[in-house]
């Protein structure tokens, strides 16, 4: 017995596959991270600005900024938007000569610049 497959039974065949079967576009509905790492870095940078001439509020602002910027620089957008919103977030505050990005040495925007590389290289 000879099979003939022709196209409107490729298209049935098609449109009765299983939606699971398919790759997603666009990877999973989660929340992309970088938008809380973004949040949590600008609560940390706003902590600061209050702390004035408090010094022992200054110590703990600056502590909370170093924390939170390095979570920033470890945080790994998942989405276009969120690598696009990442970099738009580092070029507004080194715009903002009051916020010492709190990196060890010379690697600070380059830190930064490497993580977004890294998530666009694998979202493309």
């Amino acid at each position: 017995m000879t099979t003939t497959s022709t196209r409107r039974a490729i298209l049935a065949g098609i449109t009765t596959a299983p939606a699971t079967s398919l790759p997603a576009f666009g990877g999973s509905n989660a929340p992309d991270p970088i938008y809380a790492a973004i949040a949590a870095h600008r609560g940390a940078v706003g902590a600061r600005h209050a702390a004035g001439d408090d010094a022992e509020a200054t110590m703990r602002a600056d502590e909370l900024m170093d924390e939170t910027a390095r979570a920033l620089a470890d945080a790994q957008p998942t989405t276009i938007a969120g690598v696009t919103a990442f970099l738009s977030y580092i070029a507004d505050c080194l715009g903002d000569d009051s916020i010492g990005w709190q990196f060890p040495g010379d690697t600070r925007l380059r830190v930064l610049i490497r993580a977004a590389v890294v998530a666009l290289e694998r979202l493309t």
